[in-house]
């Protein structure tokens, strides 16, 4: 059985924390670099499931730059052979992936393309996008905006086909899905009056308006869960610096603004939400992993992170993935939690950095 294999059955079988393979010890993430990783609950987390359902279905990831992928069932890695393709996303039927390349002397976009796994060539979806794409809420689809630098536009990718789809030809970045899917709403710039300001889109037919129309800059954030407003940063109403950071709600049917200063400290943290909404990986201002619920106080810390820390949910919202650095081995390694509360395990651990797991669609429901 290899190492990979052996960690995956320490999973099936629920010992958390064992990812043992030979003489190895027990894992913890990011080794001395994480300061050893703390699973430490808060007295509001939930008591820990006696049988959390063990994780299915596969996982892309990078290996020095070579996309890997690793079957969480049995525990064994497929060589690709492509080196150029960061995954973001499976496609449905788990033979491909949608990702990104570099484009060579453009710095501030990349290339949009649906890579096979079994290394054949990529099919190229769109020449220029800007940013790693947002993933519906519904997991049906990913956008992509442009910078302005190049006018592609909104591109969305059905990740049941992996076909593209042009919805928009202006700059648009931020973008920010309805809690339906069937909106998004974006930043849009206007070269001629040079104004950055709030617009949505309808995800099925492309029809976009403006609902914001003044000097100060919104980007929106997410939506309230009601889907009846988009929530934006914006330097309005602050001390007159474009540095002042404040939040806005913004109504979506008629673009009516509310100042949400109890908000503010909400976005100087990075969530990532778990495909069900109940839990989200926070990155918090001091760099700390957790998974956290309705109340701050919930969930686990699971040791140091950053703004660079890759992450990825299971697709039942059940399990966590994310990349931890080790400062003395000099490489990154992947771990893994069952949310809301499990311990670490170390899925990973090669002389090799491993980055960018993505998790795909996976048997059993998972």
């Amino acid at each position: 059985m290899t190492c990979t294999a052996l960690r995956i059955a320490s999973l099936l079988a629920l010992t958390a924390g064992i990812a043992a393979c030979g003489a190895e010890g027990p894992s913890v993430a990011g080794s001395q670099a994480a300061s050893a990783v703390e699973s430490k609950a808060t007295p509001a987390s939930p008591s820990p499931s006696a049988s959390p359902p063990a994780p299915g279905g596969r996982l892309a990831f990078l290996r020095n730059g070579e996309l890997v992928v690793l079957d969480l069932e049995t525990g064994q890695e497929s060589e690709t052979g492509v080196s150029d393709v960061t995954p973001l996303a499976f496609v449905q039927d788990s033979r491909s992936v949608i990702g990104l390349q570099a484009i060579v002397g453009n710095p501030h976009a990349l290339r949009l393309v649906r890579q096979p796994l079994d290394g054949t060539e990529a099919v190229v979806l769109a020449e220029s996008v800007f940013g790693s794409g947002s993933l519906s809420p519904d997991a049906r689809w990913m956008a992509f905006g442009s910078d302005g630098a190049d006018t592609t536009g909104i591109v969305l990718v059905a990740l049941a086909t992996g076909e593209a789809t042009q919805l928009t030809t202006g700059p648009a970045s931020a973008l920010a899905w309805s809690p339906d899917s069937a909106l998004i709403a974006y930043e849009g710039f206007d070269p001629e009056t040079v104004q950055t300001d709030l617009h949505v889109v309808e995800a099925s037919t492309g029809a976009s308006r403006q609902l914001t129309d003044d000097e100060p800059e919104d980007s929106p954030f997410r939506w309230t869960d009601d889907g009846r407003a988009i929530l934006t940063t914006s330097h309005r109403g602050g001390d007159g610096t474009r540095l002042a950071i404040t939040v806005w709600q913004v109504e979506l049917v008629d673009g009516a603004l509310t100042h949400r200063p109890d908000l503010e400290d909400e976005v100087i943290s990075l969530d990532f939400p778990a495909p069900d909404g109940l839990w989200a990986a926070r990155i918090t201002p001091q760099y700390s992993l957790r998974i956290v619920g309705d109340g701050l106080g919930t969930g686990t810390r699971l040791g140091r992170g950053d703004s660079g820390t890759h992450l990825t949910w299971s697709p039942n919202s059940a399990w966590l993935v994310w990349t931890a650095f080790d400062e003395v081995a000099g490489s990154s390694d992947l771990f893994m939690a069952h949310a809301p509360d499990g311990d670490p395990i170390q899925v990973t651990r090669t002389p090799a950095s491993e980055s960018h797991p993505v998790w795909g669609p996976a048997r059993h429901g998972f």
